[in-house]
């Protein structure tokens, strides 16, 4: 992400006025001839580039008629051109206000020079007058737009463009800022630098300090934005912006008693600030007073109509009042906003040159601006793409549909009267108290020593990802992933590696293989590719594993950029690709796969994700190869297939509910997330809203519905569209709900939803202590693993760039992150602390959960593109008791996929599940690893078998393997 059009550099460095463009009316009132031919010369001296003569003749000019204004204006430009700001500075300043057309010319000089010192406030004032002086002057004006952009003054903004548009039509950058939140423009980092050199050159300067808070708050400096703050409203108590963001401060850190303190004042207030608004909606809803929830946040929204944060969260509210139209209506308008904003702003930082690419993006932001009810600034949109590609016809479409119907909708029509009408009656009673405990905020330091080592050498597990070539084809920044499975049964899990291979695919090309590593049960494994027959060559991506024909052995099927491959297990150390016989077919850019029994038929059905519908080859602004943008591209729509129980699939995409837009998945997990004993399917999409497909557990076959806006998991917590890569899927805060967690893009943050029960989440990313730590860093695979067995899993989170892009300012290689698990869903991160592999940067990918050394303990393997595998093993010093629990089912699916484990030790419950994906191009282990802290034995444990059947035992041993066959007794035995 850069600046581009507001970029840093003019920010900084204030474009120089060329002379052509200053307006000389030396003809106008000029009774000295001599003066007059000197000025003449000067002029074409400068044209010769004779700066030196110019200068003499300009002083010259100035000796005989110190008031020459023009003579003023050019000699203060040449001036600054070498250097001189003072002597610039000194020329312009002579220049009177009048006439008007040179006053404002030399006001507008003065902004500049004061605003490469830094002095904001001042160069405003000169950049108002010079556009008091010379309305239709456009560079004060302009500059005085792109100020206000960085300063994220929106109401300053949006009079400035009406300003503008009074003298000439707005360009497409302009266009995108009637609608697009200031600060979404900006990368916070560089805007904080930008804001702190002014704030340092005129303390006084207020707008800059407000900016610089809300930088600081996107990059979660929460002392030194509260630091800005203080100083802010000790200068004006009745600041609300600056109030409105103390208190949002407070909130994100968990301080809601100081919070509400602060905003007791502001309660019965008839209209706040918009600031203060989202604030008391916020608190509101933190205490579930829904109604003054939603009245709050539907004020904000009237005011705001482009503040997705509030716009998704009104609509998250009005699902709790039970406004369920309404509430839809809300969701889907957040989600046209966010796409809106995305790909509007693509066009302020992109290119505009490039017109093939601009056009259909261009084309996309009318479309949308349509579908909201803005058909005004739709068909500007739309002549903006005619402009370019005159008669281009679906812009014709486009202008003709709305034109037809001229009478723009109601802007908000989930204000409904039903909905106004529950809010007052839910206010007339009582609401519920304010008074809530204060939330600590977790600790900075961890109660275990956390230690993983890297034994990929030691134990002979060499292999190397091959995929990236200078061409940098979209699936060379993803690929990357590792299958665990015990492909021969001996107890001991072995590894997959899907490799890459050259692009195009070339059939006949067997140089790159992916790689089978089968475990020798003594602490190395042997590379036996070659010995069990594999011959696969295209290009890979993710991998699942499962045993769907239930002969005991565990099949695998690799996704693949191109043709995907079912890897038949023949129960005698070799396989048989067998993918046209079980009716695999599609010849795709497939990222992940996973089985997992969707109709509790007790066969494993398989969920394929796509990713993109094409590949291309993108350059960077100088011309080199460069990974391409996601947004380049149409997605790929998945594909679903059904078990028949003959050995082949049935393809159910169409029947299914699947097929909904906008998708370009990565990541998979199926699990109940809903708690209704039914697989639910989600998928981690790049740059577009994440799925959530509910099952519906029809009698007359498998059927989903996505739900990932109503159910909180497609946007984060501020409404925003993130590049989602990989998901860990446990219970992080022990309430007995599963919770996800998705690794995103670089300076998004990955997100962490708190499953609030029955299938509502919540975005608790900044509460549990994970946004800091992730804001700067780019994850791939994710898993959540209980490495200590206190009974709470951590989280592990690969990290590393999808291209080298030093020349911006982004980081490449990246370190690995370690989040320690301190309950009540908070966590810290002990990376630093956790060994040697967590101070090497990498370009990490797919890892998978494993306990490759049979010691009873969780270990990990990670796939890098730039160096070997890591085998990570687990050598935490201090760690709880535990058991090793391994599931075959009879009448269920023999993997297990989709079994619940509910395990009481101590009093304490909880709650895994055997899930189906496993998160980012990868296959756990099925054994599934569970701590009980100091607890002795187990008290109880509850198995809810995939078919729906439950088992209850009691009192089992720990430290042991315990082998449940659905409907017998457990069989303990050592760990091996």
């Amino acid at each position: 992400m850069k600046f581009s059009t507001f970029s840093k550099k003019r920010l900084l460095l204030l474009p120089v006025v060329t002379l052509a463009c200053i307006i000389v009316w030396w003809k106008i009132g000029s009774e000295n001839t001599d003066v007059e031919q000197q000025f003449r010369e000067a002029q074409i001296a400068i044209e010769r580039d004779d700066i030196a003569a110019a200068l003499d003749l300009l002083d010259s000019i100035l000796e005989r008629s110190p008031k020459h204004n023009q003579a003023l204006l050019y000699r203060g430009q040449l001036r600054r051109d070498a250097g001189n700001l003072a002597g610039a500075s000194s020329d312009w300043k002579r220049v009177p206000d009048h006439p008007p057309t040179t006053g404002g010319i030399a006001r507008y000089l003065e902004a500049t020079l004061l605003l490469e010192k830094g002095k904001a406030r001042l160069a405003e004032q000169k950049l108002l007058r010079a556009v008091e002086l010379h309305p239709s002057y456009p560079q004060p004006n302009r500059r005085l737009l792109e100020l206000y952009i960085v300063q994220g003054r929106r109401d300053d903004v949006h009079q400035q463009l009406t300003r503008i548009a009074q003298f000439r039509a707005l360009v497409i950058d302009e266009l995108v800022f009637r609608f697009v939140s200031p600060e979404r423009a900006t990368v916070p980092a560089a805007g904080s630098e930008l804001m702190r050199s002014y704030v340092a050159a005129d303390p006084e300067d207020q707008h800059s300090k407000l900016a610089l808070v809300r930088y600081l708050l996107e990059e979660e400096r929460y002392s030194e934005a509260d630091d800005v703050l203080q100083s802010l409203i000790v200068a004006d108590p009745q600041d609300e912006r600056a109030i409105g963001l103390l208190v949002e401060i407070l909130l994100k850190q968990g301080k809601t008693r100081r919070a509400r303190e602060i905003l007791t004042k502001f309660h019965h207030r008839r209209k706040p600030s918009p600031e203060i608004s989202k604030s008391l909606g916020y608190n509101a809803a933190e205490v579930e007073d829904w109604a003054a929830a939603a009245k709050h946040y539907l004020y904000v929204v009237e005011e705001r109509p482009e503040d997705t944060a509030s716009l998704y969260r009104l609509g998250q509210v009005l699902q709790r009042l039970d406004c369920d139209v309404e509430a839809q209506q809300c969701l889907k308008r957040a989600k046209l906003m966010d796409r809106l904003q995305r790909q509007a702003l693509r066009l302020v930082w992109g290119s505009q040159e490039k017109v093939d690419l601009m056009v259909p993006i261009a084309l996309e932001v009318g479309g949308l601006l349509a579908q909201l009810g803005r058909r005004t600034e739709a068909q500007l949109w739309y002549e903006q793409v005619l402009g370019v590609r005159p008669g281009y016809e679906p812009a014709l479409a486009g202008l003709q549909k709305i034109t037809e119907n001229p009478e723009d909708p109601e802007t908000q029509p989930y204000r409904s009267e039903r909905l106004l009408s529950r809010i007052s009656q839910l206010e007339e009673t009582k609401s519920r108290s304010d008074e809530a405990s204060f939330t600590v905020s977790p600790s900075t330091e961890g109660a275990t020593s956390f230690y993983l080592s890297d034994m990929h050498a030691e134990a002979g597990v060499n292999y190397q990802f091959i995929g990236r070539s200078q061409f940098k084809y979209p699936p060379e920044s993803t690929s990357g992933g590792v299958g665990v499975v015990d492909y021969d049964q001996d107890g001991w899990p072995d590894l997959y590696f899907p490799q890459g291979c050259r692009l195009p695919y070339n059939p006949n090309d067997f140089t790159y293989l992916d790689r089978l590593y089968r475990n020798r049960g003594d602490g190395t494994f042997e590379d036996v590719t070659e010995k069990v027959g594999l011959r696969e060559n295209r290009y890979g991506q993710g991998i699942t594993a499962g045993d769907y024909n239930s002969d005991g052995f565990p099949d695998l099927v690799v996704a693949n950029f191109g043709r995907n491959t079912f890897l038949l297990n023949n129960g005698d150390g070799s396989f048989t690709d067998i993918t046209s016989q079980v009716g695999l077919s599609d010849e795709v850019m497939s990222s992940s796969v996973a089985f997992a029994d969707l109709d509790r038929d007790g066969l494993l059905d398989l969920y394929v994700v796509n990713y993109l519908d094409s590949i291309k080859v993108c350059h960077s602004p100088d011309g080199k190869y460069s990974s391409c943008n996601p947004s380049n591209f149409e997605g790929e729509q998945d594909r679903l297939y059904h078990n028949r129980g003959d050995g082949t699939f049935e393809d159910i995409t169409s029947e299914s509910g699947i097929i909904v837009p906008d998708g370009k998945g990565l990541g998979i997990i199926i699990a109940d997330l809903n708690e209704d004993g039914l697989p639910d399917v989600y998928i981690a999409n790049d740059t577009t809203p994440n799925f959530l497909f509910r099952n519906l557990g029809a009698e007359n076959g498998i059927r989903f519905v996505e739900e990932g806006l109503l159910s909180g998991v497609a946007l984060s917590g501020d409404g925003r569209s993130e590049a989602g890569m990989g998901v860990a899927c446990a219970d992080l805060d022990g309430n007995g709900a599963l919770d996800l967690y998705v690794t995103n893009f670089y300076q998004e943050t990955n997100t962490l939803y708190l499953n609030q029960g029955s299938g509502d989440f919540l975005d608790s990313t900044r509460l549990a202590g994970l946004a800091k730590p992730t804001h700067s860093q780019l994850g791939f695979g994710t898993q959540a693993v209980d490495l200590n067995l206190d009974g709470l899993p951590e989280l592990f989170v690969a990290n590393g760039h999808i291209d080298d892009f030093g020349f911006r300012g982004e980081p490449w290689k990246m370190f690995p992150q370690l989040f320690e698990n301190i309950g009540e869903g908070k966590f810290i991160d002990v990376s630093s602390q956790s060994g040697n592999y967590f101070q090497q940067k990498k370009l990490g990918r797919g890892v998978a959960r494993l306990d490759w050394n049979r010691d009873g303990r969780p270990d990990l393997t990670v796939v890098h593109q730039d160096s070997p595998v890591a085998l990570l093993k687990n050598e935490t010093s201090t760690v709880g008791n535990g058991v090793v629990i391994e599931l075959h089912g009879v009448n269920s699916n023999r993997d297990a996929v989709g079994a619940r484990l509910g395990v009481t030790a101590d009093g304490l419950t909880q709650m895994i599940e055997v899930c189906g994906g496993d998160g980012f191009f990868c296959a756990n282990e099925r054994r599934q690893f569970v701590g009980v802290g100091n607890a002795s034995h187990i008290d109880e444990l509850e198995i809810i078998w995939p078919n729906g059947n439950r088992e209850i035992h009691t009192q089992l041993p720990t430290h042991v393997k315990l082998v449940f066959i659905e409907g017998k007794s457990p069989l303990v035995m050592r760990n091996r």
